[in-house]
């Protein structure tokens, strides 16, 4: 009320609810701890588009699906995310999934880029393998090698450089998102993985 009646002066209305209410579609009252607050709706934004020739839409799709894009790593990276700091967000998620992969492994080191190519390898090495499947055809077997060298290259340009996450320049709240939907499909993968140990591995 108080702002309202430092922009309108004399024009601001003696009653703000009954005139938002003549907004509806355009906004919609919530009810929060006993108290009547307004929401601008889709075609609230929509209608400011139209009227200011910005947009405006993109940010509420970030926070409405940040949820879904972080739930392999919800627990840190939304926070971090909904907080705004987004390269911190994407650095957890990185973290995260390394030793997601480290631990189901049994490594006791995170050698990077090393790291994922032997163990999404798909011939036998000495170490424990993750298989995405069998790895009998060239096909099953092109998959498993780029599915390390996705992840190689993921690892390479968080931690090889010795960066815990990305330049903050370099990202901003969508590449954010995209980032940790990335890191989200990964990690959805790897928990689908089998575990070839050193002496079962037949690949």
């Amino acid at each position: 009320m108080q702002v309202l009646r430092l922009h309108l002066g004399k024009a601001c209305p003696g009653n703000p609810n009954r005139a938002l209410r003549k907004a509806v579609p355009f906004i919609e009252p919530v009810s929060e701890g006993g108290k009547l607050r307004w929401s601008l709706t889709r075609p609230g934004v929509a209608r400011l588009e139209e009227l200011t020739f910005l947009q405006l839409g993109g940010e509420q799709d970030l926070v409405v699906s940040i949820s879904i894009s972080t739930r392999r790593f919800a627990a840190a990276s939304e926070k971090l995310f909904r907080e705004g700091n987004y390269p911190e967000a994407v650095g957890r998620a990185a973290k995260q999934l390394n030793a997601k992969v480290r631990n189901m492994t049994g490594r006791l080191r995170d050698d990077g880029v090393r790291m994922m190519h032997q163990t999404f390898a798909p011939c036998c090495e000495r170490s424990a393998r993750l298989l995405l499947g069998s790895v009998s055809n060239d096909w099953e077997r092109d998959r498993q090698e780029g599915f390390g060298f996705i992840n190689g290259r993921r690892a390479a340009g968080h931690l090889e450089r010795g960066q815990a996450r990305p330049p903050a320049t370099s990202v901003v709240p969508r590449v954010a998102l995209e980032m940790l939907a990335m890191f989200s499909f990964l990690a959805r993968t790897v928990d689908a993985c089998t575990v070839a140990t050193p002496t079962a591995a037949t690949g």
